[in-house]
């Protein structure tokens, strides 16, 4: 169809996302293939971070070597923690080093 009608006997397809930080996209140097269709009237749009998991402390969607030394740096912390606090009760300490190597090596969902 030409760009801007409306779609005839469009196919249906289903997409996964995949956020730039996925382990499986790492080393590979991806490039777009330009625009697939212009609007002339864009709809506002508002970026947001993509989600992690809270044991994901530096936020690179993998619980790791890097969280672990990120929570220890706080450990002992008792007021304004709640990035590192895993388990709530408003302190780092060890339960909430054991709730991150509980999960240490594994993905966030996506």
């Amino acid at each position: 169809t030409v760009q801007g009608n409306n779609p005839i006997l469009n196919g249906v397809f289903r997409a996964e996302r995949y956020p730039a930080a996925y382990p499986g996209l790492a080393g590979r140097h991806l490039v777009g293939n330009g625009v697939l269709e212009i609007d002339p009237f864009p709809q506002p749009c508002a970026l947001s971070p993509e989600p992690s998991c809270p044991p994901d402390l530096n936020m690179n969607y993998l619980v790791d070597v890097g969280d672990v030394l990120t929570l220890l740096s706080g450990f002992g912390c008792t007021t304004g923690c709640e990035g590192q606090d895993l388990d709530g009760d408003g302190a780092v300490a060890v339960p909430d080093l054991l709730a991150l190597l509980g999960v240490l090596g594994s993905t966030c969902p996506y």
